[in-house]
C-alpha cells in the first residue's frame, strides 16, 4: 500500500463556481475586481510560457551587458505571470547590479517552480478540487467528505499517523491523499486526519480508537509550497494567507484553524514534495458585506 500523495494539473476552482456552490447568500454578494485573483491562479500554458522565456534567457550567448538581459527578460516573464504572483514579484524585483551568478540562480529557481507537477502516489476523495498552485492565493470549494481523525497532541505526528494507518488497514479502506493536519482551536488538541475515497469506505463512529466524521462542504483559501514541510514555511504560507484574507474581509471570513494538506509520503523526497496550507473560510452575509462597503 501506498503512502500518499496527488495532484490535479487542472486549474483551481474558480470564484464563480465557488459562489454557486456556497448557496444563495454568496450570489448576492457583489464580485469585486479584485476577486481575479482567485480564478484558478495561472493557467498551465501561462507558467510553461514564463518559464520557457527565462530558459531561454539563461541559454542566450550574450555576453555583453548580460546582467541587463537577464533583468529585462525577469521583467517580462513576470509581465507574464501577473501581479499577484510571488514567483513575478520576486523576478520583477531582480537588478542589474545583482550578481550574475544570484541571478541565474533565481531564474533556476523560479523554472524549476513554474514546471513543477507533484507524483501522483494516492487518489484523491471523489470530487476533491484540483490542488493550489505554489505561487499565489487561490480560493478552493470542498465538498461534503468523511474522514478518521486523532489528536496530534504537542505537534507530534508519528504516533496519530500510524494510529490512523491502522485503522484504515484494519478496516480495509485504500490510502488516499491529502493527510489533513487542522491546527488546535478553541482549547482543542491538534488533530490529524485520513481522508476516504467516498463515504461507503466506512461508517461513523468511533473504531480502532479514532474517531470517523463527516465534513460539510466548504471554502478555504489555499496556496500551495514544494518541497519539505518546515515550520518557518508554513509559518510564512500563514501569513500570507492572512494578508490575502485582510485585503478582502470585505467579503469573506475565516471560520477555523489554519491547516496543512500533506499530499506526500516518506519516499517522496526533496522538491518533488507538495503540500498546501489552508484557513476555512465563507463568504460574509449581503448585509454585512453592504455595511463593509459603506463605511469606507
Amino acid at each position: 500500500m501506498t503512502v500518499f500523495s496527488a495532484l490535479a494539473t487542472a486549474p483551481s476552482t474558480t470564484c464563480q463556481e465557488a459562489k454557486a456552490d456556497a448557496g444563495a447568500t454568496a450570489t448576492r454578494i457583489p464580485a469585486p475586481a479584485t476577486f481575479a485573483e482567485l480564478d484558478a491562479g495561472l493557467a498551465k500554458y501561462t507558467r510553461l510560457r514564463a518559464a520557457e522565456v527565462l530558459d531561454d534567457a539563461l541559454e542566450s550567448t550574450t555576453k555583453l551587458m548580460r546582467s541587463r538581459m537577464l533583468v529585462a527578460e525577469a521583467r517580462r516573464a513576470a509581465d507574464i505571470l501577473g501581479s499577484t504572483s510571488t514567483i513575478g514579484q520576486e523576478l520583477r524585483g531582480a537588478r542589474a547590479t545583482t550578481d550574475e551568478d544570484d541571478l541565474e540562480r533565481m531564474f533556476e529557481r523560479a523554472i524549476g517552480d513554474l514546471r513543477f507537477e507533484p507524483t501522483m502516489e494516492a487518489p484523491v476523495p471523489e470530487a476533491w478540487p484540483p490542488t493550489a498552485p505554489i505561487d499565489r492565493v487561490v480560493l478552493k470549494s470542498y465538498p461534503k467528505y468523511r474522514m478518521a481523525k486523532t489528536p496530534a497532541r504537542g505537534g507530534q505526528e508519528t504516533t496519530p499517523f500510524w494510529k490512523l494507518f491502522g485503522h484504515i488497514k484494519n478496516s480495509d479502506i485504500a490510502m488516499t491523499a491529502p493527510v489533513q493536519m487542522d491546527d488546535a482551536a478553541d482549547g482543542s488538541d491538534a488533530q490529524m486526519a485520513f481522508l476516504y475515497r467516498v463515504e461507503a469506505d466506512g461508517p461513523l463512529g468511533r473504531h480502532h480508537g479514532v474517531d470517523v466524521v463527516d465534513v460539510e462542504p466548504g471554502m478555504a483559501i489555499s496556496i500551495g509550497s514544494r518541497g519539505y514541510r518546515m515550520a518557518k514555511d508554513v509559518e510564512q504560507l500563514t501569513k500570507q494567507l492572512e494578508r490575502w484574507l485582510e485585503k478582502h474581509a470585505a467579503h469573506l471570513e475565516r471560520t477555523g484553524p489554519k491547516r496543512v494538506m500533506g499530499y506526500n509520503g516518506p519516499g517522496m523526497r526533496g522538491d518533488r514534495r507538495f503540500f498546501e496550507v489552508e484557513i476555512p473560510v465563507r463568504w460574509k452575509p449581503a448585509a454585512a458585506t453592504k455595511e463593509s462597503t459603506t463605511a469606507d
